[in-house]
């Protein structure tokens, strides 16, 4: 669920989903636009979704899908699975999660998608390896404070009243 999304449009992602071949060919179909070629999700659970529905695919209402998987704003969910790095602090061990922040690449620190998993300690109260992040990225991307406020104002749905200033005092010692 997509809480961001008014309901009808709120149901998708591509990261942990279940898809009937009947979509896979569909996704084939010389109608099916792509305009973002990295956000599939997008564009089967919204750019095409009437053209889709009109071929007889069906999307779960929000009550069911959120009990297959949730994303945000991040969290401990009773759901079958979740997908997104915001939810990695509720999900994985201590060892599992300094392994993930150990092996952080460069490109992966100036990825939006990885920046978001210190929404996630922050929300879990995983300060330790916040801190861990933040030294590790410091490390590797000597500008990663300044990319991730700059990151910040466009992610308030993944962080409902975190503030730049906010964050801003939290990362004081950086």
């Amino acid at each position: 669920v997509w809480p961001w999304r008014p309901e009808g449009t709120n149901v998708g992602n591509g990261g942990f989903s279940l898809r009937s071949r009947r979509l896979a060919e569909l996704c084939l179909d010389h109608e099916f636009t792509i305009k973002y070629p990295l956000i599939e999700d997008v564009a089967i659970c919204l750019e095409n979704k009437q053209w889709l529905e009109q071929q007889g695919v069906k999307y779960a209402p929000s009550q069911l899908a959120s009990q297959f998987s949730m994303e945000n704003p991040g969290g401990l969910y009773p759901s079958y699975g979740f997908h997104g790095t915001l939810c990695l602090p509720f999900y994985l061990s201590d060892k599992h999660l300094a392994a993930y922040i150990d092996n952080l690449t460069p490109s992966m620190l100036r990825d939006p998608i990885h920046i978001r998993t210190l929404y996630g300690l922050f929300r879990a109260q995983r300060y330790e390896h916040l801190e861990m992040f933040m030294d590790h990225a410091m490390v590797q991307v000597p500008d990663f404070k300044e990319i991730l406020l700059a990151q910040l104002p466009g992610d308030t749905q993944f962080f409902p009243g975190m503030t730049v200033s906010d964050l801003s005092d939290l990362l004081i010692n950086y």
